[in-house]
């Protein structure tokens, strides 16, 4: 009798363990990497990239771009209900919850608005009425910014953006990462 208890109880903990394993394999499969990174992309020459620095030694640490988004002509403010910028210049988004985006012309009056939060406005408001119904926006993007792309996110698993937006003198204005989990 003692001995078939001994089996249970040795026969149970190996099941728990292989169970331990198994969702320990599964968590780190998940949580894999999946970015794809430009060639001659590297973390650290990446973390060396300053705002004001021009393009030419950007593309010195961490070489060409995988691709170019060029911003028209609109400066854009965009509205969360969390503050996405973080104490250490990480930026964090609820992917599910509202976010605004009012678009403004050279002239600074909105030419164009959509998501929750944005329906009390009209085109034609400048931006001091904006903020008055709004308040600060969560984001902004300047008007006449590129953005260079240096990782794209791969079917599932973990995708770490990088990615670095010009001015119109082609200058480091901001450096963008964040990392979001499939």
């Amino acid at each position: 009798m003692r001995t078939g208890l001994r089996r249970v109880l040795v026969s149970g903990a190996a099941t728990v363990g292989v169970l331990a394993l198994l969702l320990l394999m599964a968590g780190l499969w998940l949580n894999r990497d999946t970015s794809t990174y430009a060639d001659g992309f590297s973390e650290s020459g990446f973390s060396e990239i300053e705002e004001g620095m021009p393009y030419e030694q950007v593309h010195a640490l961490v070489g060409a771009p995988l691709s170019m988004d060029p911003q028209p002509v609109l400066e854009t403010w965009y509205y969360s209900e969390d503050q996405p910028e973080q104490e250490d210049g990480t930026w964090v988004f609820n992917l599910f919850g509202p976010l605004g985006e009012v678009r403004f012309d050279e002239q600074g009056r909105v030419v164009s608005f959509s998501g929750e939060g944005t329906e009390q406005l009209r085109a034609g408001l400048s931006k001091a009425e904006v903020r008055k119904l709004l308040g600060s926006p969560s984001n902004t993007r300047p008007a006449r910014s590129k953005l260079l792309h240096y990782s794209s996110p791969g079917n599932a698993g973990v995708y770490r953006a990088r990615i670095v937006e010009l001015d119109e003198a082609d200058r480091v204005s901001r450096v963008i990462h964040y990392t979001t989990h499939d």
